[in-house]
C-alpha cells in the first residue's frame, strides 16, 4: 500500500484521483491523503435479465456467505444461532470450519459458483454480515438484497451504507 500511494503521489496534484469502493472507505483514508481529490466507486454487480423463479419459504433462519474467519464475526453468530435455536446456512470456507461442523442447526458449504448464490441466498430469512473489523465494500449484502433477502449488516462494513440509502434490512454496531 505504501509502494502504490507513493507511486500514485509522485504525479502532478491536478492529476491525482483516489477511488474508494464505498463512503465508509473513503471516510477512512480522506484524513491519511488531506488536499487530495477523492471519489466513490462502487463495485459492479452483474444481475441476470432473467427473472427468478420465485422463491419457496426459507428453509434457514440465517444466511452467512464469506470467510470463516474470528474477524469476521462468524463466531459470535454461531454462539447467536446456538443459544436461540435458530438455523443457519454458511457458505464459505476458513479456520472455523470445525465450529460449524460441531454446531447442531447448522448447514456449511464450501464455496459455490456466483451463479448459485442468489438460489443459496433465498433460502435464508435473512443474510447477515457481522464483521467485527472495517470492511472496505464486499458484494455479500449487494447481491442479497438484488436476490429480494432481507439483510443485517455491521456498520462497520462498508455495504451497510446500502441499507442505510435503500433500506431492505438493518445495521447494528458489533461492538
Amino acid at each position: 500500500r505504501h509502494a502504490m500511494r507513493h507511486m500514485a503521489t509522485a504525479t502532478r496534484p491536478s492529476r491525482r484521483l483516489f477511488l474508494h469502493l464505498s463512503e465508509h472507505a473513503q471516510r477512512t483514508i480522506m484524513p491519511l491523503l488531506p488536499e487530495q481529490r477523492h471519489a466513490v466507486l462502487h463495485n459492479p454487480l452483474s444481475l441476470s435479465d432473467i427473472e427468478p423463479p420465485p422463491a419457496p419459504p426459507p428453509t434457514y433462519d440465517v444466511g452467512y456467505f464469506g470467510r470463516l474467519e474470528q474477524n469476521k464475526g462468524v463466531e459470535l453468530l454461531v454462539e447467536a444461532l446456538r443459544e436461540t435455536g435458530r438455523t443457519g446456512l454458511f457458505v464459505g470456507q476458513g479456520s472455523l470450519e470445525p465450529l460449524l461442523h460441531a454446531t447442531p442447526g447448522i448447514t456449511h458449504r464450501s464455496w459455490q459458483p456466483r451463479e448459485t448464490m442468489a438460489a443459496a441466498m433465498r433460502s435464508c430469512r435473512v443474510v447477515v454480515l457481522p464483521s467485527l473489523w472495517n470492511e472496505t465494500w464486499g458484494l455479500i449484502i449487494a447481491e442479497a438484497m438484488a436476490a429480494g433477502v432481507t439483510v443485517l449488516v455491521s456498520s462497520r462494513a462498508g455495504s451497510s451504507e446500502l441499507v442505510r440509502r435503500f433500506g431492505g434490512g438493518q445495521m447494528f454496531d458489533p461492538g
